[in-house]
């Protein structure tokens, strides 16, 4: 079960949530996508990506621990996904 600020959520926030996540993992890769497309330069439009992301993240956050706990979470998901593509037809994601 997560936690919303704090709260135990219910099992149809955590539906909802994973749902998010999904939505929102695609939608970036389709981002990505569009920026080869367009011939930017993949490592400043992914840092670009990123410095926008990590803003929100750090606004939106209660505190510094739960935004570094949610990146870290983050960092695992990622290096399950670069791990995956060689073993997984879908990664292991959410733990």
């Amino acid at each position: 079960m997560s936690k919303k600020h704090g709260e135990p959520s219910s099992l149809s926030d955590d539906l909802s949530a994973e749902e998010d996540f999904f939505y929102a993992l695609e939608s970036t890769k389709d981002l990505i996508n569009e920026f080869n497309d367009h011939g930017l330069e993949l490592g400043a439009a992914l840092c670009g990506t990123l410095t926008s992301a990590l803003a929100q993240l750090i606004r939106i956050s209660p505190d510094k621990t739960s935004s570094m706990k949610l990146l870290s979470s983050c960092l695992h998901n990622a290096i399950l996904e670069v791990e995956s593509d060689k073993i997984y037809d879908k990664p292991p994601y959410l733990h």
